[in-house]
């Protein structure tokens, strides 16, 4: 993508590594790339990666883009994906990466706990040729009253707002994304900075049926407590505040939250 050349460079490239491919699995131009950004997530990513392995015989390309796992990440992932990049650490770096190296018509940027089905496919292929971008609404992994309400503010302010974060799988137009020069740079708000330079060019699609979003960190932290955390940090981001000091505001907290799986904190 224009603006993230360092991701691309050759030293990057000669550690990447191609995956077998699955018998019937087409060599023509996929329709659609599954980016999936990783980084220590070897215990969950082969459940988000199984269900999309007879997507790849039905025209789907999947990446997963590792981030200087020291878990065993790539390895876990090299059976089950097309490739298996490396980029430095960064969701932001890591998506740009993937969207280099992509093929496909269409770019879905899914984290690697989230739950899939046949179901998330097929929504994705009755996008209209008109469309340009859009994501999907969400639900919790844990049942519970508190949890629900959780995952329904979130759908309620994204559609509200046509501004998504990276837990509801934002997926866009190769081309589009390459008109704005892919993920801005940045440590945290990634997602919600790409939104907005989307939601600039056109209204986004919402897609059902809702997508299954790992609640270990809201279970881990307090739901309470992560709902408060996630809403200061948005609320100083929108009042300007630079995210390389809001990214240290949240991991300066203790080198065991730094170890923690890389995920994207401004999800509410």
């Amino acid at each position: 993508m224009p603006g993230h050349s360092s991701t691309g460079s050759s030293e990057t490239n000669a550690v990447d590594a191609h995956s077998p491919e699955p018998a019937g699995h087409s060599v023509r131009t996929p329709w659609l790339s599954v980016i999936v950004p990783v980084r220590n997530e070897a215990q969950r990513l082969g459940a988000t990666l199984m269900p999309l392995q007879a997507w790849r015989a039905r025209g789907v390309e999947v990446l997963v883009v590792d981030g200087g796992s020291d878990d065993g990440s790539p390895v876990h992932a090299m059976e089950l994906a097309d490739r298996v990049l490396h980029a430095a650490p960064g969701r932001a770096l890591q998506m740009n990466r993937g969207a280099q190296a992509a093929r496909g018509h269409w770019l879905w940027f899914l984290h690697a706990d989230t739950g899939v089905t046949a179901q998330h496919l097929n929504a994705l292929q009755t996008l209209p040729d008109d469309a340009c971008w859009g994501f999907f609404r969400v639900r919790m992994s844990t049942p519970g009253v508190l949890l629900r309400c959780v995952a329904g503010l979130m759908n309620l302010r994204s559609r509200s707002t046509g501004v998504a974060t990276g837990d509801q799988g934002i997926v866009v137009k190769r081309c589009v994304l390459h008109d704005t020069g892919g993920y801005p740079s940045l440590p945290l708000m990634e997602d919600v900075a790409l939104s907005k330079l989307l939601r600039a060019q056109a209204v986004p699609r919402v897609l059902g049926p809702p997508l299954t979003v790992d609640s270990r960190r809201w279970e881990q932290q307090g739901v309470w407590r992560t709902i408060i955390l996630m809403w200061w940090l948005r609320w100083r981001y929108w009042r300007g505040e630079d995210p390389h000091r809001l990214h240290a505001l949240y991991y300066g907290r203790s080198a065991s939250q730094r170890r923690r799986p890389h995920r994207d904190l401004t999800d509410d």
